[in-house]
């Protein structure tokens, strides 16, 4: 027969933390080769995560880092040369797990053809 002594056990802390969903978006889709993107980054739920890092990234490269405004937003002006993909992520804290967003491509705006240029294209 054996028998344990001491006090009685402590119940676990362990602390269940919240999800939260970070969303991204472009002001537009399409850009001017070598010209600049606006992507807004945005955290939801909202409470307690000002002034957080929010990581961009272009395919598997980290380009850049932010921290969340009042409003948990963020911008991002990355320097479009291809198309790219882009994603952020922002970390795990005391009370909501690390989140990252969906993939966001941008793509090349090509210039509209000229009438009556080189080529041929305008009437006789």
């Amino acid at each position: 027969v054996s028998r344990l002594v001491g006090s009685t056990p402590n119940a676990c802390a362990t602390t269940t933390l919240s999800r939260s969903y970070l969303g991204i978006r472009a002001q537009a889709r399409k850009v001017q080769r070598r010209g600049r993107a606006v992507l807004t980054a945005w955290v939801s739920p909202c409470k307690g995560r000002i002034g957080e890092p929010v990581r961009l990234y272009r395919g598997r490269s980290h380009i850049g880092t932010r921290r969340l405004d009042r409003a948990c937003t963020v911008r991002f002006r990355p320097r479009i040369r291809h198309r790219w993909t882009f994603r952020a992520t922002i970390g795990e804290d005391a009370t909501y797990v690390a989140a990252s967003s969906h993939k966001l491509r941008i793509l090349i705006k090509h210039r509209a053809r000229r009438q009556g240029s080189k080529g041929g294209g305008g009437r006789p």
